[in-house]
Order: C-alpha cells, then structure tokens, then sequence
C-alpha cells in the first residue's frame, strides 16, 4: 500500500490507498516528517512521483477543506477492509 503526504493551511496531511481504494487519512500534523513516520510504522510505502489520479484527486479534495471550502466526499472510493466493524458503522453514517 502507498501513501503521500501533503501540504495544507492546517498543517502537514497524508493519505493512503491500495488498489480498492483510499484506506487512511492522517489529519494534520506538525510537519511531513511525523506523517511520514506514522505511515512508514502502519506499513505504507511512499508513492512514486506521479501519483494516481485518484490520489491526486484525493489531495485536491482535502487541501481545499483544510483552506475552508465546501467539499463534498463522496466521489471518494473507499477500502473498508481494514477497519473495525463499528469504526466501520460510525465512519459510514457520518459520510
């Protein structure tokens, strides 16, 4: 699975995906490095330069709510397999 992480008004982000879709988000941090160590420890690699237009979609996306806009999440394809049954629930009403 890849990650990368990214620069935002709130701080430093990271996401994550695999081939069914995205699987984390890291909220923002102090800095790209506490991300980058927090992935490499969930077992992530860094994505290669040009990312998938899915990711970089995904940045897009995320980078404008954490500048304030109105964004909506729902283009967004998501790989549940990883998460706790009631994460799960609680994740999926919220959405």
């Amino acid at each position: 699975m890849l990650y990368q992480s990214f620069q935002t008004p709130m701080g430093s982000c990271g996401i994550a995906w695999n081939r069914a879709g995205l699987t984390r988000v890291l909220l923002p941090e102090r800095s790209t490095d506490v991300i980058d160590e927090r992935m490499r420890k969930l077992g992530y690699r860094p994505a290669p330069h040009v990312l998938p237009a899915d990711a970089a979609r995904t940045i897009e996306v995320l980078s404008a709510y954490f500048d304030g806009e109105a964004v909506s999440f729902d283009e967004f394809r998501l790989d549940w397999s990883g998460t706790p049954p009631f994460a799960r629930r609680v994740y999926q009403t919220l959405r």
